[in-house]
Formats: structure tokens, C-alpha cells, sequence
């Protein structure tokens, strides 16, 4: 069973799940505004919400994410390097610890946008996802990609 185990997280490096590690599922349906949401490379929930993980405003609404069954909201205990690369954000909440580690991705904001100097109100990150359940200190890291902004 070792050799299996092993053989599954070759495969799907993006993916590390510990025995009994909290299980992620899609949020069905975000708040419209301005935020962050992160859609996983691996889950997939139907044509409703596509992959949508993990979704956080930037007023004072709660980070959402699907853990083990409920719909749980997190705040946001602290934060580092906020709009550059680097920018990492520790949520807390329904006993639960989220890290949230964003990088840059490439942008998908249309060329003639750029061109004619409109950009776009978002920016495209790839994102690692660390979640503990503190009760028994299991451990789920998943990657996502998504977009920050309006």
C-alpha cells in the first residue's frame, strides 16, 4: 500500500494529502466584489462553480473555504508583502488554519487591453494552499491558480 501511496503523490506532486487531512470542497456560489478566488487544479465541481476553493475579500468579510463537509469562514490573523510577489496571508477560523502562499501567473488579460494601456482589474496568481485542522493537526497542501481583483 506504501509503494501505491507513493506511486499517487509521483504522479500528482501539486497534491499532498496526509491520512485523514482535511477534505476540500468547492464553494457553490462566492460573493460578487472585489476579491481573491482560487479554483484547484485537481477538483473539479460541475458547471455551477467550476473548481472554486477559496475566496477572500479585501474589506473586513471572512476568507471562505468548503472544509470536511460545511462551508467555514476564516479571518485573517496576518499578512506579508500584500500585492507582491511573496504575499503570503495565515487565516484562522471553525478550527481551522489556512496559509495562503501567492505567486505571479502568466496574465490572461486581453493584449489590446495593454496595448492601448486599459490593463485589466485583475492580476493572475498560482497559489499554495496550506490547511490544518488543529484539533488533530492533519494537513492538506493543494496548488490553485486564480485571479485577484475586480
Amino acid at each position: 500500500m506504501l509503494k501505491q501511496i507513493l506511486f499517487i503523490a509521483l504522479l500528482i506532486p501539486s497534491l499532498a494529502v496526509a491520512q485523514g487531512a482535511p477534505l476540500i470542497g468547492c464553494i457553490e456560489q462566492a460573493p460578487d466584489g472585489c476579491a481573491c478566488s482560487l479554483d484547484s487544479f485537481w477538483i473539479k465541481c460541475g458547471s455551477t462553480c467550476g473548481g472554486l476553493i477559496f475566496w477572500n475579500d479585501y474589506g473586513t468579510e471572512p476568507a471562505l473555504m468548503f472544509l470536511d463537509g460545511q462551508l467555514r469562514k476564516l479571518r485573517k490573523v496576518r499578512e506579508e508583502s500584500p500585492g507582491l510577489p511573496g504575499h503570503r496571508a495565515w487565516f484562522e477560523g471553525d478550527g481551522y488554519s489556512v496559509l495562503v502562499r501567492y505567486r505571479p501567473a502568466p496574465s490572461t488579460c486581453p493584449e489590446w487591453k495593454v496595448k492601448y494601456d486599459e490593463g485589466c482589474e485583475y492580476i493572475d496568481v498560482l497559489a499554495t494552499i496550506r490547511i490544518t485542522r488543529q484539533i488533530d493537526g492533519a494537513v492538506q497542501v493543494i496548488d490553485a491558480k486564480g485571479t485577484c481583483g475586480c
